[in-house]
């Protein structure tokens, strides 16, 4: 008959309390810390909820720890005989890169899944505290993540937020990574609300160390951002290798002429897993192993969200 609740401490770790059933009394006592992570900083507005994990049954149902500060991480793990909360890992699964606070969200009428969404605020420094808006709703899932392990978290754009387009204003099948050292198309003068979903191919034969696109650009490009992988073409090898990493870059070092905004450049590790070119298509010319990544980018004005596959955002 004990209800349970959780609070934040000034140490930043959340507290778990039991309380009577005299609720009307509200004498709560002190029971336990629900977790703590002192390696990750004090945690803040915590989100608890459950997924149903069709991967591995063994970790069904999931429950899911999510703080943020200096950006929202998801832990995710199970609760102990004293209703503590045990990760399965001592680091995120995921995590924003971004400057996203506080997500908080609700769990579609199925089950099967959590629609997010937190305040975006604003970077400018002579702004006050809790200016700013929401980001785009996103939903949190459970992918496959080998080689690497059997599962883990990710995000993706909520199926809503994909209904939102309304016309392709823009197709290109394919160009040149490899003619240079940076390629990034251009979509700064094409609006200012914009989805934008680009496929890269990456090989063995691959030369560029960056590639992406360029958004929100100012007509005489004084301005504008940089969304781009970068990347270190692997050594030479006769073995495939298991994974390759890149980093995913968000670049604002020209978004404004604003001195008082916040250019910094913000990155998040992200990994592909090579496939080996079919043996009827082996030439001399033909890669022996090639990989996609899929950047999904939105422009909504003054905010960009951008998102790598299912793994960083």
């Amino acid at each position: 008959g004990n209800g349970v609740a959780t609070v934040a401490q000034y140490r930043g770790y959340h507290t778990n309390i039991q309380a009577p059933n005299e609720w009307e009394s509200f004498r709560w006592e002190y029971n336990q810390p629900f977790y703590q992570n002192s390696a990750w900083g004090d945690f803040e507005c915590p989100d608890f909820f459950y997924l149903e994990n069709t991967i591995d049954e063994k970790y069904n149902p999931l429950a899911v720890l999510m703080t943020s500060e200096n950006g929202n991480h998801i832990w995710w793990g199970g609760l102990d005989e004293n209703v503590a909360f045990d990760p399965i890992y001592p680091d995120p699964a995921v995590q924003d890169y971004g400057v996203t606070y506080a997500m908080k969200g609700f769990t579609t009428e199925d089950g099967k899944r959590r629609i997010v969404w937190g305040w975006v605020p604003e970077t400018r420094s002579n702004i006050t505290d809790f200016q700013g808006l929401f980001n785009l709703p996103r939903e949190i899932v459970i992918i496959p993540n080998k080689p690497v392990s059997d599962f883990t978290i990710g995000y993706r754009p909520s199926v809503e937020c994909l209904q939102l387009s309304q016309s392709v204003a823009y197709s290109k099948k394919s160009f040149a990574l490899n003619y240079n050292s940076s390629k990034l198309m251009d979509f700064g003068s094409d609006g200012d609300t914009l989805e934008i979903v680009v496929v890269f191919e990456i090989t063995d034969k691959t030369t560029a160390t960056q590639f992406g696109i360029w958004v929100r650009t100012e007509k005489f490009f004084q301005e504008s951002t940089r969304v781009m992988y970068q990347y270190t073409p692997p050594k030479p090898s006769s073995r495939i290798p298991r994974t390759v990493a890149l980093n995913m870059a968000v670049d604002k070092s020209r978004s404004t002429l604003d001195a008082d905004t916040d250019t910094s450049v913000t990155t998040a590790p992200v990994f592909v897993v090579p496939q080996a070119a079919a043996p009827s298509e082996k030439k001399a010319t033909t890669p022996s192993w090639s990989a996609l990544l899929t950047l999904r980018c939105y422009v909504d004005v003054s905010v960009v969200e951008v998102y790598s596959d299912e793994q960083a955002v």
